[in-house]
Parts: structure tokens; C-alpha cells; sequence
């Protein structure tokens, strides 16, 4: 299995230009800039990596497929997006691609690794040969299951969930229990 993170950044650039030319939403260079500066790109290889490592010593005859990640800037002024979603959301649904839309604000960088784990987590055990996930007949249940498991192996990763979903919160990770 190979793990691509595509440095798409000149593509955004690109994308930007247009995207201001045609009535997109207000979206400046220094997003990307950011993303630049914090290496938000090379941040995710080495977790995804590890991550990968701690599945298949686990289970070691997992057959697990080549996997793009794409990381895209969300719209900063979804009321949505930036409110409950807190500029952060990922899908790991389609095997062999993860798709992690945020903002780059201080707390969803660091967010950043925990939540391709997560992802990553869901993408391989819903792959073909993997758990079959229907949406037309997946319960509440099978969903908490889900992520509570995706949750769980970021734990086997180094990373509780509290971490990762509440990384700017010093108060809530203190309370973590860990062990």
C-alpha cells in the first residue's frame, strides 16, 4: 500500500485565482499560506504511516489499498461549517481516498494528524473485504460503533480522542484518562 499526499498547493493557487474571479467566497492567500507554514501537507504522511503500521500489526493479512488524501479549504464564512462542524470536516468513506475540508485556524492544525488517523481508521475497515457499510440500512448504532472505534485507534496511535477533537481545550484533555 502506498499513502499519496498530493502537494496541492500551486493547484490552489490556481483554483484561488478563479474562485475569486467568479463569485467565490472571500478566501485569501494567507489561508494557504498558513497551510504552507505550518508543513500541513508533510504533517500527514508520517501519522498516516504509523497509523497504517499499528492496523497491520494488529491484522497482519489486511489487504490495504493505495490511498490519496486531499486536503481543501472549507468556506470560512458557512455559518455551518465554522459553527458545529468547528471548520473541520473529513470523509474517509470512499476506499483509497480521504478528503479533509477545514480551515486553518491554530486549533484544527493541530487537529490535523488525529483526524486522517480517524479517517484513515474508517477507510480501511469499510474497504471491500472490510465491514460492509449500507447506507440505506446502517442504524445509529452501527455509526457510534463507527466512529467510537475510529476514536478508540487513535488511542493505539498515541492520541486519545479528547485530543484530537478538543485540541485547544487544555482543561478537557487534562481530564483525559489515559492508560
Amino acid at each position: 500500500m502506498s499513502i499519496t499526499v498530493p502537494d496541492t498547493r500551486s493547484a490552489m493557487r490556481r483554483i484561488l485565482l478563479v474562485h475569486q474571479q467568479t463569485s467565490g467566497f472571500p478566501l485569501g492567500r494567507d489561508a494557504l499560506d498558513t497551510l504552507e507554514a505550518a508543513g500541513a501537507w508533510e504533517r500527514l504522511q508520517r501519522p498516516l504511516d504509523r497509523a497504517l503500521g499499528v492496523l497491520l500489526e494488529a491484522k497482519p493479512e489486511m489487504r490495504a489499498p493505495d490511498l490519496t488524501v486531499a486536503l481543501v479549504l472549507g468556506d470560512p464564512e458557512d455559518e455551518h461549517f465554522m459553527g458545529p462542524c468547528q471548520g473541520m470536516t473529513a470523509f474517509g468513506g470512499i476506499t483509497g481516498y480521504i478528503t479533509i475540508t477545514f480551515w486553518p485556524y491554530p486549533e484544527n492544525l493541530a487537529r490535523l494528524e488525529p483526524t486522517a488517523a480517524h479517517e484513515l481508521h474508517h477507510n480501511l475497515r469499510f474497504a471491500p473485504g472490510g465491514v460492509v457499510w449500507d447506507p440505506a440500512t446502517v442504524t445509529v448504532g452501527d455509526q457510534i460503533v463507527a466512529e467510537g472505534l475510529a476514536d478508540a485507534y487513535l488511542a493505539a496511535t498515541g492520541q486519545t480522542a479528547a485530543q484530537a477533537l478538543h485540541a485547544g481545550s487544555a482543561e478537557v484533555i487534562a481530564a483525559t484518562p489515559r492508560g
